[in-house]
């Protein structure tokens, strides 16, 4: 991987860098894409020294360990020019760092509701040239609340093909069924929809079928007990519930090891998982419905139908926002409905996960993500 400088205006990006958090994710693999480009990147890294994951030592990510930094002082310090300087972190930080003349300041910032928190907006307005967005459907959100349209650029996720792609080793589950369902991510947040995954698979399927649900839980705390109580009722079909953190290059071989990939979100930024299982081949059931939009296709998607619902009030959580949020509310019975056609017509669905890896692999990588970013750094560096 070619990580030398060339001459030119260079990119600060702050963030997290080696934890499992999806912010982490983006972080690592945009920052690799645009070094092996040449580009030079200077990562400022917020991850707690004492808390480092052993993974971070990998050899992959030796370039960002060799480049790290832990301030942005320390590094505007050494800049003779213009920098185009990113923040992507939660929580978000909009305060503009201390620049040189010429510079650009970008937050990339998912927000998964609708509308933006009313507090982000002056903040935005007075102190980013930019916001990334990972997706359309969160462009439109900050634009809806008030952010001007010409300060919101996309920059979509995407994916490694090295990493990600039908070929990679398959984990060796602990379940002996024959088709496996698979569900990732923070099982524990309403957004993500796994209660609507697990009312419509425990619904529709019993022990008898030659099924299980794989569910590879991370980050947001643990939804035991939850599974638990679904797997005790009698004649539940089998759920193989799995929570630890595993190094990021092994979550290849768990997609591979399934046989769809079900996420029947109802609110999301970008979806990363949806598209990785993609990418390693699976058929995908999702909804028809936000940021799955810019990369799904019927070709390649089992869609499911959503309604729009509005929140009681404007406001999800701690945050008041600009006008009222809203998400998707999946139809259960449509979920039940498209699983058991996919674990009826394998052959059908194993035809669309090849025509899903091919999307990914050729339109949605990191390389991509990599030339959107050089495309702001032209466009907004004098």
């Amino acid at each position: 991987m070619g990580t030398g400088y060339h001459q030119g205006p260079c990119i600060i990006w702050e963030g997290s860098f080696f934890s499992s958090h999806s912010f982490s994710h983006v972080n690592r693999e945009a920052v690799l894409a645009l070094m092996a480009r040449g580009v030079d990147v200077r990562p400022v890294i917020r991850d707690d020294p004492a808390r480092l994951p052993q993974w971070h030592l990998a050899q992959r990510f030796e370039p960002l360990r060799r480049a790290a930094n832990r301030a942005a002082h320390e590094i505007l310090g050494r800049v003779p020019g213009s920098v185009l300087y990113v923040r992507h972190a939660w929580p978000p930080d909009f305060a503009r760092p201390l620049l040189p003349a010429g510079s650009c300041f970008a937050v990339m910032q998912p927000w998964e509701y609708g509308y933006i928190p009313a507090a982000w907006v002056g903040s935005i307005k007075a102190n980013v040239d930019e916001i990334w967005a990972y997706s359309t459907f969160v462009r439109d959100a900050y634009i809806r609340s008030g952010i001007p349209p010409q300060k919101v650029v996309v920059i979509p996720c995407g994916v490694n093909p090295r990493l990600f792609n039908p070929g990679a080793a398959p984990a060796a589950l602990t379940t002996s069924k024959g088709f496996k369902f698979l569900f990732v991510g923070g099982a524990a947040t309403n957004r993500k929809g796994f209660d609507i995954l697990l009312a419509a698979y425990s619904g529709e399927f019993r022990a008898s079928d030659d099924v299980c649900l794989v569910v590879k839980d991370n980050f947001y705390g643990p939804v035991t007990e939850q599974v638990a109580q679904v797997s005790r009722l009698p004649g539940s079909p089998e759920i193989l519930y799995i929570y630890h953190d595993l190094h990021p290059d092994a979550m290849a071989g768990i997609y591979t090891a399934c046989n769809c990939y079900v996420q029947p979100y109802r609110a999301e930024g970008f979806g990363l998982p949806i598209l990785e299982a993609m990418a390693c081949g699976l058929p995908v059931i999702t909804v028809n419905y936000g940021p799955c939009l810019d990369y799904c296709v019927p070709g390649t998607t089992y869609f499911i139908d959503a309604k729009t619902v509005k929140f009681p009030a404007n406001r999800v959580g701690e945050f008041i926002t600009v006008g009222t949020p809203f998400w998707a509310e999946p139809d259960v019975a449509a979920l039940r409905a498209v699983m058991r056609y996919v674990y009826q017509h394998r052959e059908e669905a194993r035809a669309k996960g090849l025509a899903a890896s091919l999307e990914a692999l050729t339109r949605h990588t990191w390389e991509r993500t990599a030339e959107s970013i050089m495309g702001r750094l032209l466009h907004k560096i004098d």
